[in-house]
């Protein structure tokens, strides 16, 4: 199996954690586990648990696309120090 990557086209807004749901704006809730369908979310360990296990299914690349965080800086750091070397193996 090759890469895995998706692009989606999310309206930006500021996201808040309600319970187990991503609240967006007014009236707009994503479940977590259909937000896992489709983006890697969450601490710096479930996010490398997520693309670990896109590397188990057979994957030889996985990719991480925009938005980085909650700002472009903050995530690409989280990704470098704290996500990146749980996948090392």
């Amino acid at each position: 199996m090759g890469a895995f990557s998706a692009g989606v086209a999310v309206e930006v807004c500021q996201a808040r954690v309600e319970g187990d749901r991503l609240a967006c704006g007014e009236g707009v809730r994503l479940a977590a586990d259909l937000l896992d369908l489709f983006a890697f979310s969450g601490t710096p360990e479930y996010v490398a648990s997520q693309a670990g296990a896109v590397f188990d299914a057979g994957a030889s690349r996985v990719e991480f696309g925009t938005p980085h965080g909650l700002t472009p800086r903050g995530g690409i750091d989280l990704l470098g120090r704290r996500v990146l070397p749980l996948l090392r193996r």
